[in-house]
């Protein structure tokens, strides 16, 4: 299944992810990719077990990642090689067959959104940038490291994240916040 690029679609894609960021509703990550819960990205990044993620860890896994995918090694990501990987760990959950069809069908819109220049083809650089953004968004404090500093960043705005998100709840009911 190919999606097509077109500038309404990269619109939407970002419109819709950052509103799903923004309520804390993010869709799963990709290839063991930057989880969107900070104190799953330390769990599944943190490789010599210290409790922070350093810059360096984070780039030694997403090479690992992305060697993975490109299982025919021939420098790119098709969206096949992407599906068929996250397809693999997919089968291996016990969710409902509704549910990992929703997250597939996810994963390919993934790939369109990671596929920068619509070629078809994920390259090395592409999925590193999509990586290096997780890791900003989780790096709260902007000091190259993700540790309990910014675990304790992020929980100080979940209290306002949970506020605004109810109070767009309520609006879209028609009631008043």
């Amino acid at each position: 299944m190919a999606y097509t690029r077109s500038p309404a679609r990269l619109a939407a894609t970002a419109l819709v992810g950052a509103a799903l960021l923004a309520a804390g509703l993010a869709p799963i990550g990709v290839a063991r990719a930057a989880s969107h819960d900070i104190a799953s990205f330390i769990k599944e990044h943190d490789r010599n077990g210290d409790g922070v993620v350093t810059a360096q860890e984070y780039q030694a896994v997403r090479d690992q990642q992305f060697k993975a995918l490109d299982t025919n090694g021939d420098g790119w990501v098709s969206e096949a090689e992407y599906t068929a990987e996250f397809e693999a760990r997919l089968n291996k959950e016990n969710g409902t067959p509704e549910r990992k069809a929703q997250q597939l069908k996810q994963t390919h819109i993934r790939f369109v959104a990671i596929d920068l220049d619509g070629d078809q083809k994920m390259s090395r650089e592409e999925f590193m940038a999509s990586g290096w953004r997780m890791f900003g968004f989780h790096d709260k404090n902007g000091d190259q490291k993700v540790d309990q500093a910014d675990v304790a960043l992020a929980a100080s705005f979940k209290p306002l994240l949970d506020k605004a998100q109810s109070d767009r709840t309520a609006e879209a009911a028609g009631k008043a916040p």
